[in-house]
């Protein structure tokens, strides 16, 4: 019978890891909405047909900038970056 309650753990570490996750999926999705709220025209949500057309532009070819800088940081650091 001692045998019986050795899932208890598991399954305790287990809601555990589900509740964080759950957490960090939400904390994330949080972040992204109101980063949008904030930074988009009227304060909506995905209003990205309000832009100029400059910013359409200008926002993916700065954001491809960026992380061609980090890509680049990170192979020089030694980081193994996939190229």
């Amino acid at each position: 019978m001692k045998g019986d309650r050795t899932w208890a753990p598991d399954a305790f570490t287990g809601a555990v890891t589900g509740a964080l996750a759950g957490g960090v999926v939400l904390a994330f999705r949080w972040i992204i909405e109101h980063g949008q709220s904030a930074f988009l025209p009227d304060g909506r949500v995905g209003n990205y047909e309000s832009l100029p057309a400059w910013a359409v532009v200008a926002l993916p070819l700065g954001g491809g900038w960026l992380l061609g800088l980090v890509f680049e940081r990170l192979r020089r650091l030694g980081a193994p970056t996939g190229g």
